[in-house]
């Protein structure tokens, strides 16, 4: 079975150990109870950004995402709603990282700048990610609505036009009430600046502004979701010099795509490369003990479907993913 980029990444997840980056996690969806202290599939340590000149950073996913709070709220506004961006923008960038290999600056703007209560922010919602029924969200967030009500995502708007964009149905994104500011006044018209859908910041800075806590605030923007601590990812790392020579740093990794899953562990380790310690990934099915290995994931190539004779350093984590036919 021939897989092609987009089939892999929506079938797998993936370490990334690279050169001084350490590890990178592409995170499954896990069960999540309603504590905010519950745990569920460790998340990324690291992440890599895309910027808009072209450049492509590995960064700390803490240390990027206090870049995040700088650009897309500002400084001396509420702690709680500072706090509230924080998780959503964390969420965001573990979820879209799981799903492309990578996160934009034109999904969510950074900056370099620091400042002691952005970064708080950050540091005191660390791991902490919005779930709805057991699974990490995509919450999207804008600047600014009408004064009355976000709206559904089907309903998202192009601010600039007044046109809608044509979005699907999604389940923790409906339309809520939201007050306190008046209508933006530029664009189209309407009333919004963005697209209207999700968390609108401009009401969660006055919402902080009443007294109201990040965790009320991300529930009353998201529909029936949970906000969840989830550890990071503290696996294997590379030890010594991470630039490993040719000669004995360096790993062929095995065919394994198309060979039962039993003998694809098998020949994992015996190639010198760890298995991913949660297990295989059944692609939802529960209980697949014949399975066919349908694709891999392996780290040292970021997006890529490895192919057999790969050249990983030793010790790479791989993990495999089956599901039915």
């Amino acid at each position: 079975m021939r897989l092609d980029r987009r089939d892999f990444l929506k079938l797998s997840s993936c370490i990334i150990m690279a050169a001084g980056a350490g590890s990178l996690l592409r995170l499954d969806h896990g069960d999540a109870d309603a504590s905010p202290a519950a745990t569920t599939s460790p998340i990324t340590n690291n992440i890599a950004v895309r910027f808009r000149d072209g450049r492509e950073e590995v960064m700390p996913l803490e240390e990027y995402l206090k870049g995040v709070i700088e650009g897309e709220m500002a400084t001396g506004w509420p702690m709680e709603s500072l706090k509230a961006q924080a998780v959503a923008s964390r969420t965001y960038a573990v979820k879209r990282f799981n799903t492309s290999g990578f996160v934009s600056e034109s999904g969510q703007a950074y900056k370099t700048s620091r400042h002691a209560d952005t970064s708080a922010a950050v540091d005191a919602t660390s791991g902490q990610v919005m779930t709805h029924k057991g699974s990490i969200i995509l919450p999207n967030f804008f600047t600014q609505c009408n004064g009355q009500t976000t709206r559904d995502s089907e309903h998202a708007l192009n601010w600039q036009t007044g046109e809608e964009l044509g979005w699907n149905y999604i389940a923790y994104l409906r339309a809520r009430p939201c007050s306190g500011h008046a209508p933006y006044t530029g664009g189209s018209g309407s009333g919004f600046k963005g697209h209207g859908v999700g968390m609108c910041q401009i009401g969660a800075r006055d919402l902080a502004r009443q007294g109201m806590g990040y965790q009320e605030i991300l529930a009353r923007y998201y529909t029936d979701i949970q906000v969840v601590s989830v550890p990071a990812y503290t696996g294997a790392q590379p030890s010594g010099d991470p630039r490993p020579s040719p000669s004995d740093g360096m790993v062929t990794v095995p065919g394994l795509v198309g060979k039962p899953e039993q003998q694809a562990k098998e020949d994992v380790l015996s190639a010198g490369l760890q298995l991913w310690p949660y297990g295989i990934n059944y692609q939802g099915h529960d209980d697949l003990p014949d399975s066919v290995l349908r694709t891999v994931s392996v780290g040292c190539v970021l997006s890529t479907n490895p192919s057999a004779g790969m050249k990983v350093t030793r010790g790479t984590v791989v993990q495999i993913a089956v599901r039915k036919d």
